[in-house]
């Protein structure tokens, strides 16, 4: 193999791997400063022996999704990250698969002990709280997560929040 080949498959190799790691770190919502600095990482070790990556790769917090549903006017995922949650919504109709409208970070705590809990999402002046039950009658909206946005004392959106069975778009 020429030097001349082997550079351009070693380039080749480098901007897929940068590519597709850029793209799982973008889906798991680590900040695009992170993926800067990993992309340089993996440039200045390129010369070091094809280190991909070298020492610096973030790694993607490990995410659950706890709760897909959408409400009238909008989609709902609500990922775990372990000590804090993901918010990522889009408007009725859209697909998952397209970029969120909104996203954020935020924290939740349990509601008793009976599994349910409760997450708020500061965005600007906004606050999205979602109440997830986990124990309840049965009756009415009482088992499906109800979403609360309020702008100071201002409530913008109250709203039942119906669950998405898997598969559906």
């Amino acid at each position: 193999m020429t030097p001349v080949i082997r550079q351009v498959l070693v380039t080749a190799i480098l901007a897929s791997i940068m590519l597709g790691a850029a793209y799982r770190v973008w889906r798991s919502g680590i900040p695009s400063s992170k993926i800067a600095v990993a992309q340089t990482t993996a440039v200045k070790s390129r010369n070091d022996g094809l280190r991909a990556w070298g020492d610096a790769r973030p790694e993607a917090p490990a995410m659950h999704l706890v709760v897909d549903c959408a409400t009238r006017h909008r989609r709902i995922h609500i990922h775990d990250l372990g000590t804090e949650a993901r918010y990522l919504e889009w408007a009725a109709g859209s697909s998952v698969t397209e970029m969120p409208q909104v996203m954020g970070t935020g924290t939740w705590e349990p509601d008793g002990s009976g599994g349910s809990r409760h997450y708020r999402f500061p965005r600007d002046a906004s606050i999205y709280e979602m109440y997830v039950p986990a124990l309840c009658s049965g009756k009415d909206d009482n088992c499906e997560p109800h979403l609360t946005v309020t702008e100071g004392k201002r409530v913008l959106a109250d709203e039942v929040c119906r669950h998405i069975n898997p598969g559906d778009p």
